[in-house]
């Protein structure tokens, strides 16, 4: 028993020692303080706070840890240079994080300014964040779910629970409310006139009426129960076009 419990022991002390820790890519690879950076690699620990990540020496807050991948938070006082993971008595040195000025963050304009809930919005200003977690959008308190993002465009779905009142975007340690955004009670579509009235698969055919969404994928509409594409919407016409079957 005793041989056998040494060498059990002997094995694993083998196993931890091949073990490597490594870096092997950071996303995104700069951004300003508050940025949520995704650190991929192997030898990570599964406790949050067994890991210690730095951006250029300064000590990150990290949010999220499995083997192979970190989430840590671009720290207020860092500065371009290597990031660096220890744990368990072992260190390495990643690629360099580029740390930038942050930009203003301001909104601009709101696409459209009322409308139903469950509608997609454009928003359109700077210091968006490019990743769509990291943009937290709110319609007068509720928050809305971002379906995409650039530095200067954001497009979002306005809550269930949302009430007419402004409409504000946090990124990191920032908060910006722009104009009001009125919520509307969703009207039931009118059809009163399609053009033409017969044709073949593929052919586009306008619809007339009322009630429609000016976003095209917004609107379902069916041939016989055959999904067709709506290929361009206003709130009273929509253009589609014929599908199989």
């Amino acid at each position: 028993m005793i041989i056998a419990m040494a060498l059990w022991d002997h094995c694993s002390k083998d196993h931890e020692a091949i073990t490597p820790l490594s870096i092997a890519s950071l996303s995104p690879t700069q951004g300003p303080a508050g940025t949520m950076v995704t650190i991929t690699g192997i030898g990570f620990s599964t406790t949050t706070t067994a890991n210690t990540v730095t951006f250029n020496g300064v000590p990150a807050t990290i949010t999220l840890a499995t083997g192979n991948q970190l989430i840590a938070t671009v720290p207020a006082s860092a500065t371009t240079g290597v990031v660096k993971v220890s744990t368990g008595g072992k260190e390495v040195a990643g690629p360099v994080f580029m740390v930038t000025q942050s930009s203003s963050l301001t909104i601009t304009s709101i696409n459209p300014a009322s409308g139903p809930t469950g509608i997609d919005v454009t928003l359109t200003g700077t210091g968006f964040s490019t990743t769509v977690a990291q943009n937290i959008v709110k319609f007068n308190g509720a928050t809305a779910v971002v379906k995409s993002a650039t530095a200067t465009q954001l497009v979002v779905t306005v809550p269930a629970n949302a009430t007419t009142g402004t409409v504000s975007v946090q990124v990191a340690d920032k908060t910006v409310t722009g104009s009001m955004f009125t919520v509307v009670a969703a009207t039931a579509p009118t059809l009163s006139s399609i053009a033409p009235t017969s044709g073949k698969v593929g052919s586009t055919v306008t619809l007339s009426g009322t009630g429609f969404s000016t976003t095209s994928s917004q609107n379902t509409v069916k041939f016989n129960g055959t999904t067709a594409t709506v290929t361009n919407a206003t709130a009273t016409s929509l253009t589609v076009t014929v599908p199989t079957g």
